[in-house]
């Protein structure tokens, strides 16, 4: 009887450690489900709005009585340096009066939770990369890149903001994810993609075909218009003379010649004109460090000197359309 006994209360905590096993293996090597999302949304991002982001993660966990939670960071440049913090602690002691300039931000939420059907915690992750924007050489391999793997990272590097969560409970991973939504949502918009940028970059194929194609249509008009003052005191009635065919033959070879001008000098504003809409757009993601707040006063300067131009090309434009409308009224009255 007692041997009996002996072997079933082996076969019990044979079960028990199998489960325990079981547990543990998933913990240790088990590869859990995953979600990501990318946030094109153009935003601005300060020390205060990661710090945020940290509290809104933390609250929205408690609520789930996590066992343990790691967070960490790291920051890299664009001098291809990198400074990893071990703890949340270092990173909002990290000193932001440093001239170099950012070119991501990487976030880690890694902790232990109770999972029904799993004796032991399991871990979950959650990952947020900030982004700078893509540089051209990035563009390029985004473009030329054979392998897909390499080419879904080029594409993370177009969104400022970028979020990963690692879980094998999908409920916690979908709080997390509308947890980074929310707060990529209140971020705050760049200066340089205000309402009126909004505007002119959504309608700035139609602005560079207004330029490009009002003067030359309004032209031949003018040109006309020109031909009739010409002859504004001959009798039309009259025969033909040679001094008269020569005039012509001369209005006819240049209207061509201003013609063919004309159609260059509006194809070439037009593409002025949409280069620096397209342009203009131009923003700093990071306002962390002494050199983000130095890059984005570059920014602005540049930002200036685009919409310039573009003002200038607009004018041109306007200045030919008007000429040569006036003309017109005052030729054909």
């Amino acid at each position: 009887m007692n041997i009996v006994g002996d072997e079933q209360g082996k076969g019990l905590v044979a079960k028990a450690d199998k489960d325990t096993v079981r547990s543990m293996f998933h913990l240790m090597v088990g590869k859990p489900d995953s979600n990501h999302q990318m946030f094109t949304r153009p935003v601005c991002i300060r020390p205060e709005d990661i710090y945020e982001l940290n509290e809104r993660v933390q609250e929205k966990l408690r609520a789930h009585h996590q066992e343990s939670l790691v967070a960490s960071a790291a920051l890299v440049f664009d001098d291809k340096t990198t400074t990893e913090f071990g703890g949340w602690a270092e990173f909002e002691s990290y000193n932001w009066s440093r001239s170099k300039v950012t070119k991501e931000v990487r976030l880690k939420w890694q902790f232990l939770l109770n999972v029904q059907g799993y004796e032991l915690p399991q871990q979950h992750t959650l990952t947020v990369k900030l982004c700078a924007s893509a540089k051209p050489l990035e563009v390029l391999q985004a473009m030329f890149s054979k392998n897909p793997e390499e080419s879904d990272e080029a594409e993370v590097k177009f969104a400022p903001v970028f979020c990963r969560v690692d879980f094998i409970n999908s409920v916690v991973s979908e709080e997390l994810m509308a947890v980074v939504d929310k707060w990529n949502a209140a971020l705050p918009v760049p200066e340089s993609r205000s309402g009126f940028h909004d505007l002119l970059d959504r309608h700035k194929r139609k602005i560079a075909m207004l330029v490009d194609y009002s003067t030359p249509v309004i032209f031949p008009f003018a040109s006309v218009a020109y031909l009739k003052s010409m002859f504004d005191d001959k009798d039309y009635s009259a025969s033909l003379t040679i001094g008269t065919s020569i005039e012509v033959m001369t209005w006819l070879v240049f209207s061509l010649m201003a013609f063919t001008v004309i159609v260059k000098i509006s194809n070439l504003l037009a593409r002025r004109a949409f280069s620096s809409i397209k342009e203009h757009g131009a923003y700093s993601v990071f306002q962390l460090t002494s050199g983000d707040r130095n890059r984005l006063d570059v920014i602005r300067r540049s930002n200036k000197k685009v919409f310039s131009k573009f003002v200038f090309s607009a004018l041109v434009s306007l200045a030919f359309n008007i000429s040569a409308g006036i003309f017109v009224a005052l030729n054909f009255s």
